[in-house]
């Protein structure tokens, strides 16, 4: 139903993924990849939990959360929307997005719920 990422694995996804989209890091950021296949070697049904939950500690001082409501649909819109029309499974095409409740929620405990539309793309990674 649900799954937590602790806040010491979100400090590792955080730094590959700003290793590997931005190129900020070291090579040593590099070697992330493989705690990273570890943990979801570990964790194979991921994808499969209605909510993933990730904490987060903002400079040490700061704890934040965030919730991903339906990950596999998320993956699930992006197949569709990046293969071509006849390359897509019919039980995928027939898929509506609308008929289930999917996305990221953001909790701050001094600002409350943000919701995913007010949201920059950054909180959505961090």
């Amino acid at each position: 139903m649900f799954d937590v990422i602790q806040s010491n694995i979100v400090k590792i996804l955080n730094k590959f993924y700003n290793f590997m989209v931005f190129q900020d890091g070291t090579l040593m950021d590099a070697q992330d990849a493989w705690l990273i296949y570890r943990f979801l070697m570990n964790r194979l049904g991921l994808l499969n939990n209605r909510f993933l939950f990730f904490e987060q500690n903002v400079n040490g001082v700061h704890w934040t959360s965030s919730a991903m409501c339906n990950p596999w649909l998320y993956g699930l819109q992006g197949i569709k929307e990046s293969f071509k029309p006849d390359c897509i499974p019919k039980a995928l095409e027939s898929l509506e997005f609308s008929d289930f409740i999917h996305g990221w929620l953001f909790f701050n405990p001094t600002h409350g719920f943000i919701s995913e539309s007010e949201m920059s793309e950054s909180k959505k990674i961090n």
